[in-house]
């Protein structure tokens, strides 16, 4: 049984900094809610490695100690961190796989890479290695094995993941860390992202409701679609504040009318 406090330092930490994502994991039954906020918990501490750390060695010393903890027995040097005791409980109460966890640390090795993405091609197999690896844990936990949500569920991952991109670029770069290639241009990024949803939504049918609460980040994002539409995608200039209850009102009312 997960503690208590485990629970609420994994919730705290994906509200905080997954909001979107939050949002969507609460609309899953009780019974599977908590183990989707460890695994947003764990990806966020997953994601802010090269933000912690003064150079890229570092990071991926801090990734190989996240492969050892999981793998280690409870009692072993790190087991104190509450996400690594967490998520050994998702694994063995919750369904998600082992493997699947270790693969979310993998797709991270790119962060250490100070080379900036130089093609839509490459940010996406980025993004199904992070964003994509971290769905199909979701949907690990809330039991969902038919191909076609799993294939919806990867495309709204990486829509996400695209747009968490651009998001992030005037971070980056005002932090001095070059992210954009020349040749990558935002515009065609946001293209890749309505592929990606009508893709998705084009297997709304054959998709079952029980994998909403990952597909559910579709909703938000459109909203970041249109913001960026409507500024010709200018990443310093477009307003990405909304009003606090247009997120949950999005989520809220796809998962009534059953829609992503």
């Amino acid at each position: 049984m997960m503690k208590s406090d485990e629970f609420t330092y994994c919730a705290r930490l994906a509200r905080d900094r997954d909001y979107g994502r939050y949002l969507c994991a609460l609309a899953a039954p009780a019974n599977s809610r908590n183990a989707l906020l460890v695994l947003l918990a764990f990806n966020d501490e997953l994601g802010k490695v090269r933000e912690i750390v003064s150079e890229p060695t570092l990071g991926d010393i801090r990734l190989a100690w996240w492969r050892e903890t999981l793998v280690a027995d409870q009692e072993a040097e790190g087991g104190a961190h509450p996400v690594a005791r967490a998520l050994k409980q998702v694994v063995l109460e919750n369904g998600a796989h082992m493997a699947t966890l270790q693969a979310m640390i993998d797709g991270r090795a790119r962060d250490m890479d100070p080379a900036p993405f130089t093609n839509v091609t490459e940010l996406e197999e980025y993004a199904k290695a992070t964003a994509g690896t971290l769905a199909q844990a979701a949907l690990q936990v809330l039991r969902v094995d038919d191909e076609e949500s799993r294939k919806a569920a990867s495309e709204v991952a990486v829509a996400w993941a695209l747009i968490g991109f651009l998001r992030s670029v005037p971070f980056h770069e005002n932090a001095g860390r070059r992210v954009l290639g020349r040749q990558l241009v935002p515009t065609d990024i946001l293209d890749r992202v309505d592929d990606l949803l009508i893709a998705a939504r084009g297997r709304g049918r054959r998709v079952t409701r029980k994998a909403y609460p990952v597909l559910l980040t579709a909703r938000i994002c459109d909203l970041y679609l249109s913001r960026y539409r409507s500024s010709n995608c200018d990443l310093y200039k477009t307003n990405l504040e909304f009003a606090p209850l247009t997120p949950v009102w999005r989520v809220s009312t796809g998962r009534l009318f059953g829609r992503y």
